[in-house]
């Protein structure tokens, strides 16, 4: 006779491994967010989020947010009517962010504004960099971080904090953190770091996104 019953509580020791797996990786990139706050003087933020592939990145153009009260297009009013290969194609990323250069906090200037429409003016702006590509697994380990051309598993805990190492010593990403900790500051943009840029993917979902 065919065991479901073992196979069942297999997967929900499984489940209970990797909620324990994904909130050990999360307690990592809050380790990281805190440790580079205070390097740069709260200025520097550096946390999981989806952005537009490259390919994709012509579409920023889209979301030019120069005249005030012009109607802006969603990525779902993007994507509608489109071909399947022309849609805004997003990826998890670790990105960092200069939180007091940002002023382009949408607000309720922009109800209609998404998160995704957020983060594209921001890169438009230089606000906000890519540092690395994200690759998450459903039972947490092994995580995969891209930096360049160079792809690093992480197995572990350990494993992943020498992942993380190893991208803030590579030197592209370290002249990219330097571009961002020495852009100009608004003068009317306070220090204040909003909780969406210190914490806008606490839990990482990105298995369950698609």
């Amino acid at each position: 006779m065919v065991n479901f019953m073992e196979a069942y509580k297999s997967g929900l020791n499984s489940a209970d491994l990797a909620k324990k797996n994904k909130k050990e990786i999360d307690s990592v990139f809050v380790e990281l967010q805190e440790q580079i706050l205070q390097a740069t003087e709260r200025k520097i933020t550096v946390t999981r989020k989806k952005l537009p592939d490259q390919d994709s990145e012509q579409d920023m153009e889209t979301f030019d947010f120069a005249m005030v009260g012009r109607q802006f297009k969603s990525f779902q009013e993007l994507n509608k009517g489109t071909k399947s290969h022309e849609k805004q194609i997003l990826h998890w990323a670790i990105a960092a962010e200069n939180v007091q250069a940002n002023n382009v906090s949408g607000g309720s200037r922009w109800p209609e504004v998404t998160n995704e429409e957020i983060r594209v003016r921001k890169l438009k702006r230089g606000i906000l960099k890519e540092l690395a590509r994200w690759t998450p697994h459903p039972a947490g380990y092994p995580c995969q971080i891209t930096i360049g051309s160079k792809i690093i598993y992480c197995e572990d805990k350990r494993g992943l904090e020498r992942a993380l190492l190893e991208m803030l010593r590579d030197p592209v990403v370290g002249a990219t953190l330097q571009e961002l900790q020495n852009l100009p500051i608004p003068e009317q943009v306070g220090t204040e770091v909003s909780a969406d840029s210190i914490n806008p993917d606490a839990t990482d979902h990105a298995e369950s996104d698609g």
